[in-house]
């Protein structure tokens, strides 16, 4: 993969015994994973994944809108890990006609109190939102207690012009047994379309384990 590390410096804080297990939906999730094994690379993947996806019953694409999708697929695998700070993403794409949006995830050493890291990890007091953020305690059925935070913040604009809103949801956990901590989050100019995934993605989180790292 080609651009800079999106985790740089924080690689070493990678948790070094908790790692993701996720039992996710294939009819509404694409698993966009990190590497590829040999033979396989990320052009065949989004082609994969895009003919998948569009060929469901029902739906009778052109090979331009695979190919549409296929492109975007590769974007959004580029940009993940050249430019997130995260070890996972899932794709959300229950229908063809919406747009694909991506969930990271990513599993930190567990620093510092519970509380202070959860909130930090969600964003929860960012004094750049644009309003109070909205921020609950929840329950996943496998990660238990954590809190969920849906903030809203503004681009930068161009040309002395405002700057769009955007809408990023955070999750965190701590798993003190594992001493990791765990982020979900996902961010997009598009408020609707976030909205209209928070179900699906609640019920991502709630399919998501936090597992050993297997022994060396």
């Amino acid at each position: 993969m080609t651009g800079p590390d999106p985790l740089g410096g924080l690689a070493d804080l990678a948790s070094e015994h908790g790692r993701l297990a996720v039992h996710y939906d294939i009819d509404k999730w694409m698993s966009c994973p990190p590497a590829f094994p040999q033979g396989y690379d990320r052009k065949t993947w989004a082609l994969t994944f895009a003919e998948a996806f569009s060929n469901r019953p029902g739906l009778n694409p052109s090979e331009r809108d695979i190919k549409r999708l296929a492109a975007v697929l590769e974007q959004i695998h580029a940009y993940t890990y050249s430019h997130v700070a995260c070890h996972m993403c899932f794709i959300h794409q229950p229908h063809p006609s919406l747009t694909p949006l991506p969930v990271y995830m990513a599993t930190w050493r567990a620093m510092g109190g519970r509380d202070e890291a959860l909130r930090r990890l969600t964003n929860a007091d960012d004094p750049d939102s644009i309003q109070r953020a909205d921020v609950a305690e929840i329950t996943a059925r496998e990660l238990g207690p954590g809190l969920k935070v849906l903030r809203f913040g503004l681009e930068p604009g161009k040309r002395g012009k405002a700057g769009s809103v955007f809408a990023a949801l955070n999750y965190a956990w701590r798993d003190d047994r594992l001493e990791t901590d765990l982020r979900v989050f996902a961010a997009t100019g598009d408020v609707g379309r976030l909205r209209q995934a928070m179900p699906d993605i609640d019920e991502l989180v709630n399919v998501t384990k936090i597992v050993p790292v297997p022994a060396p």
